[in-house]
This record gives C-alpha cells, sequence and structure tokens, in this order.
C-alpha cells in the first residue's frame, strides 16, 4: 500500500471514529434532554463544557504533541514518550481538581454533582490519551473500537433507562459515563502492544525533558486553548451568569443539533495536523498548501451544505428531537450555525501553522476573539436574551479565524519566499 493509499484508509477510519463519537454525542445529549429537567440539563450542559476545555488543553500540551512529535519517534521511544504522558496526565490531575471545585461552588447546585463532573472529566482523560496514541501509532481502528465501548457503551446505557424507564439524576449518569471510559481506556491499554508491561516506565529526567518537549511544541497552542475557550466556549457560563438558567439549556440544545458539523471539525482537528505535518516534511512547501487549499474549499461546500439543510430543517429537527420544551431553540438555530460555519477554517490553517511552527498566531487570534467575547457579553445577553448569547458566539468563532487566516497566509508567503531564495 501506497503512503497516500495509506493516508486515505486512515482518513476514512478516522471519519468514520468521529461520525460514531459525535452520532452518539448528540444521541446521549437527547437522551438526557428528555431524562431530566430542563434546569438539570442546563446543569450537565456546563458540566460538559468544562470537560472540552480541560480536555483541550490536556490535548494541546500532552495529546498532540505527542502525535506530531511522535511521528518520527521509534517503537520504545514512542513508547517512553506516551508513558511520560501519562506520568504528565496524573501531575496535573490536582490542578484539574482545584479549577473543577472553584467552578463547581460557582455553577453547581451541590458537592455531589461536583465530584461526579471530576470523577467524568479524569475518566474521560484517561481514555483520550490511549486513544491518541492509537492515532499516532495509526492504529486507527483500536480507536474506533475504544470510542464504540465508550460512547456506544454509554448510549446504551441510557437508551437501557428509558426502555426499563429508570429515574437517575444527573450526577448518577455521569458517573455511568465515567465507568464506561474506564472500561474503554483499560481496552486500549491492553490492546497497544508498545504499552505493554515489559516496557519500563520513564525516569523523572526524562519526564522532565519530555515536559520541557512538549512544552516548547505547544505553550502557544496552550495559550490559545484558554482564549479560544474564552471566545466562544465560555458563552453557557456567561448566560449562567447574565442571563438564566432557561437560556443555557436552550443553548446546548442548539449546540447539540449542530453537533453535526463536529464530524468534520473533530476528524479535522483529531487527523490534520498529522498529515499536515507529513506532507510538508515528506512531499514539500507547494504540495503542503495546494493540499490545504484543497482541503478549504472541500470544507466550506461541506459546511455550507450541512448549514443549509439545519436551516430549512430546524423547526422540524427540533420538534421531533426535543419536543415542545425545546421550541425556542428552532428561532436561534439559523444564527447559531453561522460562526461553526466560519470557524471551520480556522481547523485547516491551524494544522498550517503547527507544520510551520507558527502558532502564535493561532494564540493572538484567539486572544482578539476572546477580548470581543468578554466584552459585548454583558451588554448583549442581558439586552437580547438568547439571541444576544448567539452572537457573542458569532463574534468568538469569526474575529479569530479571520484574523488566523489573514496571519496563515502570511507565513506561507514568507516560508515562499525564504524556499525560492
Amino acid at each position: 500500500m501506497s503512503v497516500l493509499s495509506r493516508w486515505r484508509s486512515d482518513a476514512l477510519w478516522a471519519l468514520s471514529d468521529q461520525v460514531l463519537v459525535s452520532a452518539c454525542t448528540f444521541l446521549t445529549t437527547l437522551l438526557v434532554a428528555r431524562l431530566v429537567s430542563v434546569e438539570a440539563f442546563s446543569v450537565f450542559g456546563l458540566s460538559v463544557t468544562v470537560t472540552l476545555f480541560v480536555s483541550a488543553m490536556y490535548r494541546s500540551y500532552l495529546t498532540q504533541p505527542m502525535s506530531v512529535l511522535g511521528v518520527s519517534d521509534g517503537g520504545d521511544a514512542l513508547t517512553q514518550r506516551f508513558r511520560a504522558v501519562v506520568v504528565l496526565h496524573l501531575l496535573l490531575w490536582p490542578l484539574v481538581c482545584v479549577g473543577v471545585a472553584a467552578l463547581g461552588w460557582r455553577y453547581f447546585p451541590d458537592q455531589g454533582l461536583t465530584l461526579a463532573v471530576l470523577g467524568y472529566l479524569l475518566a474521560y482523560l484517561l481514555q483520550e490519551a490511549v486513544r491518541r496514541l492509537c492515532f499516532t501509532t495509526s492504529s486507527i481502528r483500536l480507536a474506533w473500537l475504544m470510542d464504540m465501548v465508550a460512547y456506544g457503551g454509554y448510549l446504551g446505557s441510557l437508551l437501557a433507562m428509558v426502555w426499563w424507564d429508570v429515574t437517575m439524576s444527573v450526577q448518577g449518569i455521569l458517573w455511568v459515563g465515567a465507568a464506561w471510559f474506564l472500561i474503554s481506556c483499560a481496552i486500549g491499554w491492553q490492546a497497544s502492544g508498545d504499552t505493554g508491561s515489559s516496557h519500563q516506565w520513564p525516569t523523572w529526567s526524562a519526564v522532565r525533558a519530555i515536559a520541557r518537549e512538549h512544552w516548547d511544541h505547544s505553550k502557544w497552542v496552550c495559550g490559545s486553548q484558554v482564549f479560544l475557550f474564552g471566545s466562544f466556549m465560555l458563552v453557557p457560563f456567561q448566560i449562567a451568569e447574565f442571563g438564566s438558567v432557561l437560556w443555557v439549556a436552550h443553548y446546548n440544545a442548539a449546540n447539540s443539533i449542530l453537533n453535526v458539523l463536529n464530524i468534520l471539525r473533530q476528524t479535522m482537528g483529531n487527523y490534520l495536523p498529522i498529515v499536515a505535518t507529513r506532507i510538508y516534511h515528506e512531499r514539500g512547501f507547494e504540495a503542503f498548501r495546494q493540499a490545504l487549499n484543497r482541503l478549504s474549499v472541500a470544507v466550506l461546500l461541506a459546511s455550507a451544505c450541512m448549514v443549509l439543510i439545519l436551516v430549512v430543517f430546524g423547526e422540524f429537527l427540533v420538534s421531533i428531537l426535543y419536543g415542545a420544551r425545546y421550541m425556542p431553540v428552532a428561532e436561534i438555530l439559523p444564527m447559531a450555525a453561522i460562526g461553526p460555519l466560519v470557524a471551520m477554517l480556522s481547523f485547516v490553517t491551524q494544522a498550517g501553522g503547527l507544520a510551520l511552527g507558527r502558532t502564535e498566531q493561532i494564540f493572538h487570534a484567539y486572544l482578539a476573539g476572546t477580548i470581543c467575547s468578554v466584552v459585548l457579553a454583558p451588554l448583549l445577553i442581558p439586552r437580547f436574551g438568547l439571541s444576544g448569547a448567539i452572537w457573542v458566539a458569532n463574534v468568538g468563532y469569526i474575529v479569530p479565524t479571520a484574523w488566523h487566516w489573514v496571519m496563515f497566509r502570511r507565513d506561507c508567503r514568507e516560508v515562499a519566499s525564504l524556499k525560492g531564495a
């Protein structure tokens, strides 16, 4: 099999994996919305937002550098890097616990829910670390199996609750999800041969060296994740702060319907940085630039078709999926789709920036988006309600995407000039 054929095969499995994750996540959110009250669903949405933010930080500092830097590692070197990543995972847990406790004190109704959010988050992070190792070693089928167990098992448990008419609180639902993520992690750990017990764990000096290497590679990306959260992922908490619990639930319902866009977005986030780096190093800058240009056009066309479907059938979708309690979501769905559509381009430019080593522009782009979001939220949300919150999010999507696209094109011209010289 040629290198190009292998990339295409892996890309299909990666796409299949993200379809699985997105579909199960969407159906899980739908079932939770029907199993609990609107107020409880808003709290569930806040807990998911916390999970997404922390996992993005872990991915930026630990697992994404493992994927990019691990491409050139041999078998034993990659194993040592992975095990160092696991150690760093554990060392960062106290910081995660403090952060979740602070958010729980402010936004969650009781300590039991805060503990459930923390348990779900830590289990999710462990599963994600092993899953990313599978992507790094091109074991995409194993990653697919892990996600089938984790997300499929979680969804199946909720379906069983609905079938048997079992009543469960939000914290109980989160503990069920945590259990399935731990089972998936154990399966992936045992199935990946490079992580077997025959390998020695790295020394503290090796862990520190890898920590520094990852930080040098990812410091701008880590900063960008903080401000990415501030640009548009902070919106549910801004609604809770300046609006009402009901608006949080409706915003979460709209985002869950738009989760169909994540099939492309998360697939690119998982796989594109690795592919872009390989193309740049193995086929040269011109092939790298042409590949990203073609991908940009394809992404815009595909996402535009998806958003058009959501606009035309939005009211029907909300009616059959969420019922009468969430019908106001149909009115905001077209507006809510604008930002994610435009932001599809940012995944292409971010992957290119990672390959070129120009990650500081990602940081600056989301810093600009965060400033806009923080300034606009207390102005628009109290005055315009949920529509104001949607436009806070849209600005948080559009400003960073435009900024980074302009800067990435500038970086490409600079690299082309150097190559020509």
